[in-house]
């Protein structure tokens, strides 16, 4: 293995290349989120562009020496490196859902949260507690993507006119996949277009308390408008909807994650 510190990333990028050249991996990508004391919004904003770049960067720097694209895989991310109890709550799950969209539209291949579980005490790392066992809510963002993408899965062409709904859409097993995140914590009306017929969705928001987190479902009809309460991440899922083309835009490598239960 041969490390590299790459120059745009500053102390906390490292990339890992093999001699074989089979693999590119950026890890500390929480590096680029947000420190305890600072407003969440510069998290949200990273997380689409500041620590996905450096890696971008890195990779575009071995194909210019190289004459090859490496696949791209994230081994260590969170919203914060050091114990921050948003991680637990709403904002951490819209940060992890940001991200998994920007490397969805940047083709990384995998990504490795950190960490599962926390130790005692913690006030934000881990997806589960360590007591109880009780489930955060960026164990249910992963736990709604890691059952629904695979690497190659077609991306279709989706846009809102607002930028406090981020979405994309995507073709999985068959199956239309949108997801919605709602960045601002001021609920947000959505309307679709080009979709038709009912959806399943699957969400949360602060409607539950991140003391005691959980799921909500509902079978909803696309032609009607769709409420998101504040801080909200949303998959809404078909196998009978169409989007408006049927050729996806892109066909990209995606994140494939290992599954939650």
């Amino acid at each position: 293995m041969k490390s590299l510190r790459d120059v745009f990333g500053g102390t906390y990028s490292v990339a890992v290349i093999t001699y074989e050249v089979k693999v590119f991996t950026c890890r500390k990508l929480h590096s680029y989120a947000i420190r305890p004391t600072e407003d969440i919004t510069r998290a949200f904003q990273n997380a689409e562009t500041k620590g996905i770049n450096v890696a971008l960067q890195t990779r575009q720097q071995w194909y210019n020496a190289r004459g090859k694209w490496l696949p791209v895989l994230c081994t260590e991310m969170n919203l914060d490196w050091d114990p921050d109890i948003r991680i637990q709550k709403m904002e951490g799950a819209v940060w992890l859902a940001l991200v998994f969209r920007a490397m969805m539209l940047q083709e990384f291949h995998y990504n490795v949260y950190f960490e599962f579980t926390g130790k005692p005490g913690d006030l934000g790392l881990g997806m589960i507690r360590a007591e109880d066992c009780l489930r955060f809510y960026p164990y249910y963002v992963n736990w709604m993507m890691g059952r629904n993408i695979s690497v190659e899965d077609a991306v279709f062409e989706a846009n809102t006119t607002s930028d406090d709904v981020k979405v994309i859409a995507w073709n999985h097993q068959g199956k239309l996949n949108i997801l919605l995140i709602c960045k601002v914590d001021v609920a947000q009306t959505v309307n679709l277009q080009g979709v038709t017929g009912q959806l399943e969705a699957i969400w949360i928001d602060n409607t539950i308390p991140y003391t005691n987190p959980a799921l909500q479902t509902a079978i909803l009809n696309a032609e009607n408008p769709i409420t998101l309460n504040g801080y909200a991440v949303m998959l809404l899922q078909s196998t009978q909807s169409t989007p408006v083309s049927p050729s996806p835009l892109l066909l990209l490598a995606l994140l494939a994650y290992f599954l939650l239960g």
